[in-house]
């Protein structure tokens, strides 16, 4: 299969017929968001000629592999009451990127702005949640990942 770059939303990672493609590591995001000083990645000229970003979502998704030397940093600890469960998952719950534990090698969920910081050499992508609850309260589509050893 030839190499492909296509500019659409990061929501589209987990659409039905694209999501095997993610798990099966055939499909990922490009360089796009993986700045990690959150600059904006895609501008355009308005017709006055000003310059403007475009939505955070927008993002090259991708199948040419990608070098990618960031390690995203944990410094939480897992503990059952910080992190809950999901109702229909066997899977905690994490909130936010920078809550993911340090020391859980189980299955996580987390947000879909996961992908921006996504590495295969620290973690694995194991499936998505949608829907999902914790105590009958909705969540948003979850990332299942699992952090790997060593």
């Amino acid at each position: 299969m030839d190499g492909y770059i296509i500019v659409g939303s990061r929501n589209g990672l987990f659409y039905k017929d694209v999501f095997p493609y993610v798990l099966q590591g055939k499909m990922t995001l490009g360089y796009t968001h993986r700045n990690i000083d959150r600059q904006p990645s895609f501008y355009f000229t308005t017709q006055d000629g000003e310059l403007k970003s475009v939505d955070n979502s927008a993002c090259w998704i991708t199948n040419i592999p990608i070098e990618l030397d960031y390690i995203h940093p944990l410094t939480e600890t897992y503990t059952p009451e910080k992190y809950p469960r999901f109702d229909n998952y066997d899977a905690i719950n994490v909130d936010s990127i920078r809550e993911i534990p340090k020391d859980y090698y189980d299955t996580m969920g987390v947000p879909i702005g996961f992908m921006n910081k996504y590495n295969p050499k620290q973690f694995e992508i194991v499936g998505k949640a949608h829907p999902t609850s914790i105590n009958g309260v909705n969540k948003y589509i979850r990332i299942l990942i699992r952090r790997k050893k060593g």
